[in-house]
């Protein structure tokens, strides 16, 4: 078996429970480690793991509605409002619009319940995969499943009823982070299985000047707020971040998320003793203090990980609770996420928010209150005082703390992360911020390679490069006789353009770089037409190339576009494109960008705001491709357009309302500089004091 790139390796839960094993292995070779497996362990020793699916009252009432021909439109009103953890009765209770739905559709109403909690389907788990000896074949154990004629054998039980016979889930992901690294550091000629040490100048670099673009779990708008809000200076705190991010969809965790940034940037700047203090504000016990103190000291007094929870239910009991206590603490919690999601949803709902606190005190009345004292039933403190007495406002509302050990339990049950396997992805990112600061040529050329099928992807980092690096890397256009079939370095500071990355060119691409490498250069338009003929290359493939001036030193467009129709591989009917407008349109199709028709708007983007940078109650300037324009009206039958755009900074998909019904006649595919205001979820067109210099300036690039 070949040598096989596994870049991060995590248990996430202790014995005397199974552990699961995550291996994270480089995308392309996810295959050749199960086919390692099967081989090794025998066909009926290795199977992927099943998952089954149980009707909700949600998705009953989906399938229901099929049957009976709803629009699918009314249905999703209807369970966009209904809550799986009541009756059918108490929905419509609760709820005019349900009940309205069901006054319309009695033929439902005795069905939903009756469906509810039997069997929907099954499907395969993404990469849990479990595997027993050959003595103990699955098929002697469990039951198995074949989901299609081809496919691997899978488990028809799903995880919780596979640990009770004895079986460990694996789960072997495909990761493009460990496959880019592989790809970049051969590039570089470094051992692709070592990690870097860490150097505060990668940080600096990478994290300060936001260069966020194609870096591991930090690519997103998430990412970049929390480059510019944690500014992460270690593995360790890069940890950290990607943890703390993930509670921000809940009011308790974003406050956790605040804290957190106050006492890291506290630390940063030098004051060791910050986060303790307040920490100490915090916990009124004593013993409590210094427990909480020694559990949270890496992540500056904040509770992120699972590893850390179950260590606090171990050590606030005294020893009386032990590891594995504490993990079923963090399962449990983690069900009642699952079960009723983020507490403020549930706020205004006293049936809800009653049901809650009785499953969260449960948990609570056995593995932390019995053992806090006054941070706990002896508690002073007026509002988790009324928390945990359940005292509900006018409004139907519970008080809910902001601070101490029963809000970081609140806050835990919208999301905790694994130590393990924060840490084990951080090395990955901190490695890849290790390339990019120090091999910026071949990180870019190595991600390209990686992706190079990818149009999107290609977008999107040729942008990051421009916008990163300025001139100090170029991006050379594909050429017939220069390009592979993916990228390559070319000189000291240039990457040429893989000719397989130009849309629509497919196996033609490799079909020429091997016929170059066979028979040399090509000399001619048309000596390349008789070395691929017409099922090698075909006319549409022929003309992605010319438009992409891969065929630019055979002459210009025109004279190629002549030459091809006179040895008949063109018809004499075909029309060139001849403007530089449309030929920058068409290059910017066919490979995402403008290299050598560069269309104007390419230059002024950049003195545009990017869709992420865009903050609430902004009036900005942005450089967009209009995708689609659309004539809608509201409820109240007023007329309005609704752009589909393309942020041609950060490649991101958004829409923009424009009330004056397309005023300024936006078409499809154009490029244009739109002036925009954010109003929460909304970005509307707005007009500048200029109008008419403004709407010269959206019509100048049509």
């Amino acid at each position: 078996m070949k040598k096989i790139i596994v870049k991060s390796v995590s248990i996430h839960t202790p014995q005397p429970e199974y552990p699961d094993i995550d291996s994270d292995v480089s995308g392309e070779n996810r295959d050749d480690v199960l086919n390692y497996l099967v081989d090794k362990y025998g066909r009926q020793n290795v199977a992927m793991v099943g998952n089954v699916m149980y009707y909700s009252g949600k998705s009953a009432i989906q399938d229901l509605a099929t049957v009976y021909d709803i629009p699918a439109s009314k249905t999703f009103e209807v369970t966009k409002e209904y809550d799986n953890e009541l009756t059918l009765e108490q929905n419509i209770a609760a709820s005019k619009k349900i009940k309205d739905y069901f006054t319309k559709h009695p033929e439902m109403r005795d069905k939903v319940d009756k469906i509810c909690g039997t069997l929907r389907g099954t499907s395969i788990h993404a990469g849990g995969v479990v595997i027993s000896d050959r003595k103990f074949p699955l098929n002697k154990y469990c039951a198995l499943q074949r989901p299609n004629d081809n496919g691997r054998i899978a488990t028809l039980w799903p995880k919780g009823e596979l640990q009770p016979i004895g079986l460990v889930k694996y789960d072997i992901l495909g990761l493009a982070t460990a496959g880019q690294l592989k790809q970049i550091n051969q590039l570089v000629g470094h051992d692709q299985y070592e990690d870097y040490e860490e150097d505060i100048e990668v940080f600096r670099d990478v994290v300060l000047m936001n260069k966020h673009k194609n870096i591991f779990q930090f690519e997103s708008d998430l990412g970049k707020r929390a480059f510019d809000d944690l500014k992460p200076m270690s593995i360790m705190e890069v940890a950290n971040a990607s943890g703390i991010i993930r509670v921000v969809g809940s009011e308790a965790g974003r406050h956790i998320y605040d804290l957190y940034k106050e006492n890291v940037a506290a630390k940063q700047m030098g004051d060791e003793d910050l986060w303790k203090e307040k920490l100490r504000q915090e916990i009124y016990g004593d013993e409590n203090y210094e427990i909480c103190k020694k559990v949270l000291a890496e992540s500056y007094g904040i509770l992120i990980y699972q590893e850390q929870l179950s260590y606090l239910c171990v050590e606030l009991s005294r020893g009386k609770l032990d590891f594995n206590e504490g993990n079923k603490l963090r399962k449990k919690l983690d069900k009642l996420g699952k079960k009723y999601g983020a507490i403020d949803h549930m706020q205004g709902n006293p049936v809800i928010i009653q049901k809650w606190h009785k499953d969260f005190m449960e948990i609570m009345d056995y593995y932390i209150l019995p053992f806090i004292g006054v941070d706990g039933y002896q508690t002073k403190d007026k509002v988790l005082k009324a928390f945990l007495e359940c005292k509900l406002d006018n409004n139907g509302c519970l008080p809910v703390p902001k601070q101490g050990i029963i809000a970081w339990m609140i806050a835990s049950s919208a999301y905790l992360f694994s130590k393990l396997h924060a840490i084990a992805y951080s090395v990955n990112t901190y490695n890849m911020m290790y390339l990019k600061h120090h091999h910026p040529l071949e990180f870019w050329c190595g991600s390209l390679q990686y992706q190079y099928e990818k149009l999107d992807k290609v977008k999107n980092y040729i942008n990051a490069i421009w916008k990163e690096n300025k001139n100090a890397i170029k991006i050379l256009p594909p050429d017939v006789n220069q390009s592979n079939a993916s990228f390559k370095i070319e000189g000291k500071d240039g990457i040429r353009f893989g000719l397989g990355a130009i849309m629509n060119l497919g196996k033609a691409a490799i079909a020429i770089t091997r016929e170059r490498k066979k028979n040399g250069r090509f000399v001619s338009i048309e000596d390349f037409c008789n070395r691929l003929p017409k099922n090698a290359v075909n006319r549409k493939q022929l003309e992605c190339l010319l438009y992409t001036s891969a065929f630019k030193e055979f002459g210009s467009i025109k004279q190629v576009f002549d030459k091809l129709v006179k040895i008949k591989r063109f018809d004499e009917k075909d029309i060139l494109i001849a403007d530089k407008i449309e030929l920058a349109h068409k290059e910017a199709d066919l490979i995402g960008i403008g290299l050598t028709f560069k269309h104007p708007i390419f230059q002024e983007r950049f003195n545009c705001i990017s869709y992420h940078e865009l903050e609430d109650g902004s009036r900005e300037n942005m450089a967009v491709q209009i995708r689609k324009v659309l004539q809608k009206t509201t409820k109240t039958n007023k007329p309005y357009a609704l752009l589909q755009c393309i942020d041609l900074n950060s490649n991101e998909n958004f829409n923009v309302f424009s009330w004056d019904n397309n005023e300024m006649g936006f078409v499809n595919g154009q490029y244009v500089v739109i002036h925009v205001h954010k109003d929460g979820n909304f970005i509307t067109l707005r007009m500048s004091k200029n109008h008419e210099n403004n709407k010269k300036q959206w019509k100048k690039y049509k």
